[in-house]
């Protein structure tokens, strides 16, 4: 697991150049805000580079970022037994599950929804960064968003 130990999140704020149904093409910006010592979250208005719009982003501390980490990491790891129990109920003898059985439908739904949530809850994991941006406009395309910087111009 990542330790937050840096100052300054690792996010880019990034803005969407072009969007297409397959892909879409995005310039990314550091976000040059620092974190708060250890609890507590500071929110701050940057300056997109790109169109030069201000964008509100809130960055959380180091000690809320950790938990939020751990907290996706718990999450994905039920995830993972779920799936793993209903994996090892297909396998074990204990009845009849034959194709058909509602012990076998059963036994697939709780694997398939362990698996779910636990690659959800590792993306979630994986992409914490304690960098939050309000959310935009249901109907209207986002322009702004937050990522982080693997992948993306430096």
């Amino acid at each position: 697991m990542m330790a937050v130990t840096s100052d300054f999140p690792g996010a880019r704020l990034c803005h969407t150049i072009e969007r297409h149904v397959t892909a879409s093409s995005l310039m990314a910006y550091p976000i040059e805000i620092r974190r708060p010592e250890r609890a507590g979250s500071v929110e701050r208005t940057v300056t997109c580079g790109f169109c030069g719009d201000e964008v509100t982003l809130i960055v959380y501390g180091t000690a809320r970022t950790s938990a939020l980490r751990r907290r996706w990491l718990t999450l994905a790891s039920l995830g993972g037994v779920l799936a793993t129990l209903g994996v090892l109920g297909m396998v074990h003898p204990m009845g009849d599950i034959s194709a058909g059985s509602p012990l076998l439908g059963a036994l697939v739904l709780v694997t398939g929804t362990g698996v779910v949530l636990a690659l959800s809850f590792l993306r979630l994991w994986f992409h914490e960064d304690g960098v939050r941006h309000p959310a935009p406009d249901r109907w209207e395309a986002p322009r702004h968003s937050v990522r982080l910087s693997r992948g993306l111009n430096r």
